[in-house]
């Protein structure tokens, strides 16, 4: 009988039922605490076929498993490990559960940055009345999406409904749902795509080839006077570069969720940027989270015992 293994402390109990019943009677599912001791969760691991988590990337090499499903988007720390190699392997994110809360989360920065709320709430702590000297509308604006994926389409189709201009940057730019964009542009059109955008935002994932892609010359692309945002990887912006541009006036503000490297250090220059919104990475967080990454591996467990394709198949 095939063993799965549950390494996913978020889940409710609700949530595993739902496995079990999904399994009942072609596997046995074992449920462990995702942070457990290091033997501990080895030896789990060895004698599984199917797991759900985030274990140690080399683990991975050592185990007998047939079906990894990734419990995040980002798979950086998996890559170059040789696990493509694997024979009768197969590795899956879950790309597009956190598509809604993303989107969210990139609408609240734009309208803190437009609307000063972020000064406000500074100025509520120390008892402060006081107006800014702009506030702005976003009705009417233009955002330029990089990355037109499940996170890029659901910005897309929030920023349409409230009356802003969409345009996208993607590697296929024919694949895009053009009937939210105002344009599409292709990856090696990028600066053209910034000439006129009033908010730029990143939603694509990272490889090594996109390491601080996001330099001062990319930057200089950008209207001035725009804002930047970055709810992709923070590997691709050069920090140095941004902030200096911020510190210049050439972007009026940053939403930022993702960092080179987190938790953010106590002395970098982003601390001390009035203009700049800030977040512990909790663009993905959402009451509804594991409710849908359950739901995903459900389906994805189906598809694995009838032998039919995996969805969000990644390449190790």
């Amino acid at each position: 009988m095939i063993r799965v293994l549950i390494a996913v402390n978020g889940f409710s109990e609700t949530n595993i039922v739902r496995i079990r019943e999904a399994t009942r009677g072609w596997a046995d599912c074992v449920r462990i605490n995702q942070e457990a001791p290091a033997a501990e969760y080895h030896q789990q691991l060895s004698e599984a076929d199917v797991l759900i988590g985030w274990p140690e990337p080399q683990w991975l090499l050592e185990s007998p498993l047939l079906y990894f499903q990734l419990a995040s988007v980002g798979y950086d720390s998996y890559l170059n490990l040789g696990l493509g190699e694997k024979q009768a392997f197969t590795a899956c994110n879950i790309r597009g559960v956190p598509a809604i809360p993303v989107a969210e989360q990139v609408l609240a920065m734009m309208f803190c940055l437009a609307r000063n709320l972020h000064c406000h709430a500074i100025d509520r702590t120390e008892k402060r009345w006081q107006r800014q000297l702009n506030y702005w509308e976003i009705t009417g604006n233009t955002i330029c999406i990089v990355g037109m994926g499940g996170i890029g389409s659901e910005l897309a189709r929030r920023c349409k409904a409230i009356g802003m201009n969409v345009v996208g940057v993607g590697r296929n730019p024919d694949a895009m749902p053009h009937e939210l964009l105002t344009a599409a542009f292709a990856w090696d059109e990028m600066s053209k795509a910034f000439a006129t955008a009033d908010h730029v935002v990143l939603c694509f994932p990272a490889t090594a080839e996109y390491q601080n892609m996001f330099n001062k010359e990319l930057f200089g692309c950008m209207k001035a006077g725009a804002c930047f945002y970055n709810v992709g990887r923070g590997s691709v912006v050069d920090e140095t570069a941004l902030a200096d541009c911020l510190r210049s006036g050439h972007l009026r503000g940053a939403g930022l969720d993702v960092f080179q490297e987190e938790p953010l250090a106590q002395d970098h220059p982003f601390w001390g940027l009035s203009n700049v919104i800030l977040t512990p990475h909790t663009g993905g967080r959402s009451i509804h989270e594991y409710e849908r990454i359950c739901g995903l591996f459900v389906e994805n467990l189906h598809r694995f015992h009838h032998g039919l394709p995996l969805g969000n198949v990644i390449q190790l």
